[in-house]
């Protein structure tokens, strides 16, 4: 039927700057913030926050939001993965 289905986590992120990186204690800007966990969306039911800090994906180093949301769309929806996450505090 010419349908494409994407994973979706439902939540809002950025890049992180050199000085967002270490005022949050983190040594270099690789990783993507949460900026938002979105309402009715998958993470609800995760331990995902907003301000939460995504270094790894199944494993995986995570660069930037770029490559966060292209992984994230190379799984089926309904798939279990793994995120490593830097929470401050």
């Amino acid at each position: 039927d010419g349908k494409i289905t994407r994973g979706f986590l439902g939540v809002e992120i950025s890049d992180l700057d050199a000085d967002l990186a270490a005022s949050m204690g983190l040594d270099d800007d690789k990783g993507v913030l949460i900026a938002n966990v979105i309402k009715g969306g998958p993470a609800v039911d995760s331990d995902i926050q907003k301000d939460d800090v995504v270094l790894a994906l199944n494993g995986i180093e995570v660069e930037d939001s770029d490559a966060l949301r292209n992984r994230i769309a190379d799984f089926q929806p309904g798939t279990e993965i793994e995120l490593e996450i830097y929470r401050d505090g």
